[in-house]
């Protein structure tokens, strides 16, 4: 598996890989140097970056996610520098990085009225969680909304969106009516048969989307530059990255060239 970040963020990456019980190595081509993420049956066991290990590396890495990055199965690793689940992981860095801002600083697209709920995921994992993240959790009943629960927990609105923000990124919880992330992929002619009214998307992909819908989407609504928006029916592939294959008739009949920029988000 091989792309860039910016279609896969390292918290997408690490929860495929947790979900699928990967054996593997993650291995980001980074601006200060190479990182290097070792898996076992989806858990984080050792990491190496910028010459620090362990959680430290995977904080500086998530500190400034660039680059490109390649998964390879197997590839063991004899060093055992983390000890911690991949979901508390997770936590444990994204806490870091926002404890390292004021809350106001962080970036959450949450407006005051937006439900949290609280996921499946939330009672079936151990998240180590601090006193104010447990304080949230509690008044979380799927009916108030993030100005409420500020009001009912005393705590600022800013620290309430921080950590609900956090808590979602873990999938712990998430939003009423929230809605899934649209990827930005290429178009290209499939050099083997797909039907028309089929396109191929990776696998990756279709089991990240997969995660927020209960099961991997079987169509997909495909927005062109120009605005009109075609629904398909989905193929899935391996190892094809940030492209959205097409068979050459369906290219020829909506007039889309290869290298086509297209926003593409599933609709069921």
């Amino acid at each position: 598996m091989t792309g860039t970040l910016g279609l896969f963020s390292l918290v997408d990456l690490f929860q495929l890989f947790a979900s699928s019980s990967r054996t593997g190595r993650l291995t980001v081509d980074h601006p200060k140097g190479t990182a290097k993420v070792y898996f076992e049956e989806g858990r984080v066991i050792h990491a190496d970056f910028a010459s620090r290990t362990g959680i430290e590396a995977v904080y500086l890495l998530f500190s400034d996610e660039k680059g490109k990055f390649d998964f390879r199965a197997g590839m063991p690793v004899s060093e055992r520098s983390i000890k911690l689940s991949t979901e508390n992981l997770l936590l444990e860095v994204i806490r870091r990085i926002d404890e390292a801002k004021k809350p106001s600083e962080s970036k959450s697209a949450s407006p005051d009225a937006a439900v949290p709920v609280l996921t499946e995921k939330m009672s079936n994992t151990n998240l180590t969680l601090y006193d104010k993240e447990i304080l949230v959790l509690r008044v979380i009943d799927g009916k108030k909304n993030l100005q409420q629960i500020a009001e009912e927990t005393t705590l600022e609105l800013d620290l309430v969106k921080q950590i609900t923000n956090r808590l979602m990124r873990v999938g712990a919880l998430t939003f009423k009516g929230n809605k899934l992330k649209t990827a930005r992929l290429y178009a290209k002619s499939a050099k083997g048969d797909i039907p028309q009214k089929t396109v191929g998307l990776d696998s990756n992909l279709l089991s990240m989307w997969g995660m927020s819908l209960g099961q991997n989407p079987t169509r997909i609504a495909c927005r062109r530059p120009d605005g009109k928006v075609y629904v398909f029916h989905v193929q899935e592939m391996d190892n094809i990255g940030t492209n959205i294959l097409f068979s050459k008739d369906t290219l020829f009949a909506l007039d889309l060239t290869a290298n086509t920029e297209l926003l593409v988000k599933p609709v069921d």
